[in-house]
């Protein structure tokens, strides 16, 4: 850890992009929005680390390291490790179901069930405040509002106001009720390789 003025830092961080075919641990390539990455070396080690999970810096070299892979675009990072960080940090990513899921996995919760379905069925690059609006307001993945067609009446529901906007609804759902169990399933999915963050 890195002590700054006597005061213990940590970076939290995230990866971000997908993994290509071709590399390696020590070589990786990463696409993230369309945008082709190269990684090798310890910025390959420290991206794979953290590809599932939250991952934590150990010393200065490795927050030196993440700070490039945040300014390549493939990392998300807080100082800290704090519930709340987690929330920013996310807030900084796109989450999409993972196009290559594995069936047969053990049954996930009710909760890990309609992320999902609200990942993949609502053609629309669902945030994690919208995703936590809905759990707080108790809304269902029902077919009125899933696929392309649907998708005025879903951010309706997730909007009412017409001058509501994406910042807003942010600070609004920090303080929601349905944060952490969001963030916490979110997470499993994620480490279950269900969903990707880009």
């Amino acid at each position: 850890m890195l002590d700054l003025g006597g005061d213990l830092a940590v970076m939290m961080y995230l990866s971000k992009g997908i993994l290509c075919k071709g590399g390696s641990k020590n070589w990786l390539y990463i696409r993230h929005l369309g945008q082709p990455t190269v990684l090798n070396g310890e910025e390959a080690v420290l991206w794979q680390e953290s590809r599932f999970h939250f991952s934590y810096t150990m010393n200065p070299s490795e927050m030196a390291i993440v700070q490039k892979l945040v300014r390549k675009g493939v990392a998300v990072s807080e100082n800290g490790r704090s519930e709340l960080e987690k929330y920013h940090a996310l807030c900084r990513c796109s989450i999409r179901a993972n196009p290559n899921f594995i069936i047969g996995l053990k049954p996930f919760n009710a909760l890990e069930k309609r992320i999902l379905t609200w990942l993949r069925k609502t053609d629309a690059n669902l945030s994690l405040p919208e995703l936590i609006c809905l759990e707080d307001k108790g809304i269902k993945p029902e077919r009125n509002l899933l696929y392309r067609k649907n998708s005025t009446e879903l951010f309706k529901l997730i909007y009412p106001c017409y001058e509501s906007i994406a910042g807003d609804l942010e600070n609004k759902m920090r303080c929601s009720i349905a944060r952490q169990r969001t963030i916490d399933a979110l997470l499993e999915l994620l480490r279950r390789k269900r969903v990707v963050i880009i």
